[in-house]
């Protein structure tokens, strides 16, 4: 059974858990394995944010079918090229032809180096938008560790009515090693999550 867990109206986890990989950056043990969690946002453009591992593409295609039902995927927003975000992306691209990339300036450069011709790639800014038709992306700088290769996260606005109840969990470990956590419906976090 292919596993996906809708978030909201139009938003969609289709991620992977990824129960073989057994160390984080190779350097701490996991021993529940990882999530690559990628979401699609369906609306009159349908939009992927970020890929999976190389490995786990067979699993996100099923996945991605299974909530487009025979829609095209327009966009892949690329967060940041490390290989567990961005591995799957020559593939979902062959799978999907037509389908446009997003990034910024640097994230241009790396799949130009990393995955050359693997589709057509829009350059994204600071404050720029992505109107997917009740949903409007604005993109905003973002850096999520130490590397620079990060590109942009957004923010949504909707022109649909916003729901009376989130429906998504987060669990964060801080530094000290204590858990935070805001739970108010489903999420699948039985892993570490990126």
């Amino acid at each position: 059974m292919i596993y996906t867990a809708k978030v909201s109206e139009h938003i969609h986890w289709v991620g992977v858990n990824d129960r073989s990989t057994t160390f984080f950056e190779r350097v701490w043990p996991l021993d529940n394995g990882m999530a690559y969690n990628s979401y699609v946002i369906v609306d009159e453009k349908c939009v992927l944010v970020d890929t999976v591992h190389e490995a786990n593409t067979l699993e996100l295609i099923g996945r991605l079918e299974r909530v487009l039902e025979g829609r095209s995927l327009d966009y892949i927003i690329i967060n940041h090229m490390e290989p567990d975000h961005s591995g799957a992306l020559p593939m979902i691209a062959s799978r999907f032809p037509g389908v446009k990339l997003i990034g910024n300036k640097l994230t241009k450069r790396m799949v130009d180096e990393y995955y050359p011709g693997a589709a057509e790639f829009m350059e994204v800014a600071d404050g720029d938008e992505l109107d997917l038709g009740h949903h409007k992306l604005k993109f905003v700088p973002m850096c999520s560790g130490p590397s620079a290769r990060s590109t942009a996260r957004y923010s949504m606005t909707s022109s649909m009515p916003r729901p009376t109840r989130m429906r998504c969990a987060a669990t964060t470990r801080a530094s000290s090693g204590s858990t935070a956590s805001s739970r108010s419906g489903r999420w699948p976090s039985s892993m570490a999550c990126r």
